[in-house]
């Protein structure tokens, strides 16, 4: 009986030293464990930020690089159509040329260019003689095709002459029992009057002279005194007025100078 009882108290404390010694050792490794968690959750958020960091940079080097590449892309692209049209026009006014130049009513056939809206492509004027009722064809070049500026068969001045001005103005003189004066302005493919300006002459014999004339005025049509009609010019004389029509005697040598020398 006293051997069991022995027996029964040396069990129990082994229990009771085991579960010392547990409790002993569970703290150190929860903090263990806790440490590393810790670590390695860390490691992850350095690894992330890096990752996003490297996203970051990667995506605004491909934009740009993107942004560069179309960039040069349009450029080229314009580039590109500016040669096409500058070649479309100097072809188109060659075209234009060698035929004014075979025509047989085109005795003393000349031509000019000249650059009148700044837009880089010149117009054309040419005209087939000098004589006072040979007056100039105008061309232009828009959207690819070449666009008779004169209206059909209507031509600008005369004596194979009319004047025109780098801010679009074209002027059409006339004499005949008076004088006109038509200003023109470019807008777009069109040459459109803006004003008419006309001195008229009429019979008025006298005893002393029986060939006098009289002389009227007209502004857009409507007779005006003539101070108003000496008036009417003054808007127009600040232009820096360039003749063309009879600069350049048309050959296959000169229009091959004209349009395609560098």
């Amino acid at each position: 009986m006293m051997n069991k009882q022995i027996a029964a108290v040396l069990g129990l404390a082994l229990m009771f030293t085991a579960c010392g010694n547990n409790d002993n050792t569970a703290p150190d490794m929860s903090v263990t464990e806790s440490e590393t968690i810790t670590e390695i959750s860390a490691e992850s958020e350095t690894a992330s930020e890096t990752a996003s960091e490297t996203t970051a940079e990667v995506s605004e080097e491909t934009l740009a690089e993107t942004e560069a590449v179309t960039e040069d892309i349009t450029e080229a692209s314009s580039e590109e159509q500016e040669t096409e049209n500058t070649a479309d026009y100097r072809d188109a006014y060659k075209a234009k040329l060698i035929e004014v130049m075979y025509d047989e009513n085109a005795t003393s056939p000349s031509f000019d260019l000249f650059d009148m809206d700044n837009d880089g492509i010149p117009e054309l004027f040419m005209s087939i003689d000098n004589y006072h009722a040979a007056g100039v064809f105008a061309y232009t070049f828009k959207n690819g095709t070449l666009v008779n500026l004169s209206g059909g068969n209507t031509t600008f001045g005369s004596y194979g002459e009319a004047a025109v001005s780098a801010d679009g103005y074209l002027t059409s003189g006339y004499m005949g029992m008076g004088m006109t004066s038509d200003y023109f302005k470019l807008e777009g493919d069109k040459l459109v009057l803006k004003k008419s300006i006309v001195s008229e002459e009429f019979p008025d014999p006298t005893d002393d002279e029986p060939y006098h004339f009289s002389l009227k005025y007209k502004v857009n049509d409507e007779y005006v005194t003539e101070e108003e009609y000496k008036s009417a010019f003054d808007e127009y004389d600040a232009h820096d007025w360039v003749t063309v029509g009879r600069g350049t005697i048309i050959s296959v040598a000169n229009i091959d100078s004209a349009l395609y020398a560098e």
